[in-house]
């Protein structure tokens, strides 16, 4: 898409032209905000959110953080993006917002007023994480793009390394946030250690929060919110210490399948689960049980370097037309994505009366829906994931938990076959969020003939890894 003007006005004029003829075009939306921040028409800018929220509401978050970014002192929108923010988000992220713009306004009274809420719920106990509408983060690249060129053109403006670090936090990125405070010297500066403490907590990293919260209450014990902070790390840290599991534990496993008394409470054990992909032994061993939940990677052929790329990106492209290829199959139609390679079976059959690019459009839509729903799954953190490869690595097994990590307090179940040093029935809790288990062998067989999968192994290491906190 073009827009050739060479005037602000011009720009605006044609870019309002671009959005209302295409209302969800989201690059038009950015741009038009953009050129409105440029031109400094503030009321413009908060009419343009106002329209925006009714097609979606994180969109509009982001119209409002280029607004910010363009009018560092317009009070108003920081004021709107701290409310939307409420609608949105936990209170941790809330509370990061609502600070950040009570440092830059602080005489503003409804900003003050905010910031008090937003310190008072917090000093309640923190809340789970829960994922934004949808799942997902809509402007988040185009977010990224502008804070990191705010900062390149601006290393002295404190303002801009702040935003930059709440955008990443807003989005979950917690660790790249640890990291970014960490570097700039968090543990000498009071204000950005305060913000330390926020995104520990949102990461559930609840040492490092401790850490923050007991230098900040020493510099400051008439903040009563900040002690009310430290008892529930305290709290969380006592609770961690209780779930932990031996470590290298061996128990026999069952000798026998379960029997048909016990079939309802397997059902029961394996709804929990959620499959990361390597193979589809644990979406049939589900199937069999009768337990079908929709799962992007319940039946997908995910080698491990592909799964740390999708966790990283958070499955940029997965059910994107662009991003996907079709392929035809004697057995079903599949589709890959092409920068991950990771590859998705469709069920459908080839047939003469098949249109492939009716059946391409149609799954993209369903791949589409289903990355939204894994992406909720893992922000809220409430599965046990599982990815079974029979040679799975050390050093992939550590990527892959912390790459759910960057999402959440995520659990995380992994098998490979057992060998010399690691006996069928061989357990090992890595941390109390990652158990690692060696099976006696790897499922066989097909759809039509049924798959011989090790029942007596699975049911053992799912009812073992249902006890991490």
């Amino acid at each position: 898409m073009t827009i050739d003007a060479t005037t602000p006005e011009a720009k605006i004029t044609r870019w309002r032209k671009v959005v209302a003829a295409e209302p969800a075009n989201r690059v038009a939306r950015m741009r038009l905000a953009e050129c409105l921040a440029a031109a400094g028409q503030e009321a413009e800018l908060i009419a343009l959110a106002d329209q925006t929220a009714s097609h979606n509401p994180g969109l509009t978050e982001a119209v409002l953080d280029i607004a910010c970014l363009g009018l560092p002192q317009a009070p108003r929108l920081a004021l709107a993006a701290c409310r939307l923010a409420d609608s949105l988000h936990p209170p941790p992220t809330r509370h990061l917002r609502w600070l950040l713009a009570h440092r830059r306004f602080p005489d503003h009274a409804e900003i003050a007023a905010g910031y008090a809420a937003a310190r008072a719920i917090m000093a309640e106990g923190t809340t789970p994480r829960t994922a934004p509408p949808g799942g997902e983060s809509p402007g988040f690249s185009d977010q990224m793009q502008y804070w990191r060129q705010a900062r390149e053109l601006h290393p002295d403006k404190r303002e801009y390394f702040l935003g930059y670090v709440e955008c990443l936090t807003r989005h979950h990125r917690f660790t790249e946030a640890i990291a970014e405070l960490t570097a700039a010297g968090a543990a000498g500066d009071p204000g950005l250690l305060e913000l330390l403490a926020i995104v520990a907590e949102q990461a559930w990293d609840w040492p490092l929060a401790r850490q923050c919260l007991a230098s900040l209450v020493r510099a400051s014990p008439d903040r009563a919110d900040l002690a009310a902070r430290l008892v529930t790390a305290d709290r969380e840290i006592a609770a961690a210490a209780a779930r932990r599991l031996p470590q290298g534990r061996i128990i026999p496993p069952p000798a026998t399948l379960p029997k048909a008394a016990d079939a309802q409470a397997l059902h029961d054990l394996l709804r929990q689960f959620e499959s990361l992909g390597a193979n589809c032994e644990f979406g049939l061993l589900q199937r069999r049980f009768g337990v079908e939940p929709l799962g992007l990677l319940r039946f997908a052929a995910t080698r491990p370097r592909t799964l740390l790329i999708l966790l990283r990106s958070e499955f940029e492209g997965v059910g994107d037309p662009a991003a996907m290829t079709l392929l035809t199959n004697p057995r079903d139609f599949r589709l890959r994505h092409e920068s991950s390679r990771l590859t998705l079976h469709t069920r459908l059959r080839p047939g003469p009366d098949t249109e492939p690019q009716a059946v391409f459009a149609r799954q993209c839509r369903h791949i589409t829906f289903l990355r939204g729903k894994l992406l909720r799954a893992l922000r809220e953190a409430r599965k046990i994931f599982v990815y079974f490869r029979p040679r799975l690595a050390d050093t992939d097994i550590d990527d892959i938990y912390a790459g759910l990590a960057t999402y959440g307090p995520n659990r995380l179940l992994c098998l490979r076959l057992a060998d010399a040093a690691h006996p069928p029935g061989f357990v090992e809790w890595r941390t109390p969020r990652l158990m690692i288990g060696a099976i006696d062998r790897q499922g066989r067989g097909n759809e039509e003939a049924g798959w011989d999968i090790s029942v007596p192994y699975w049911a053992y290491f799912c009812h073992l890894a249902r006890q991490m906190g």
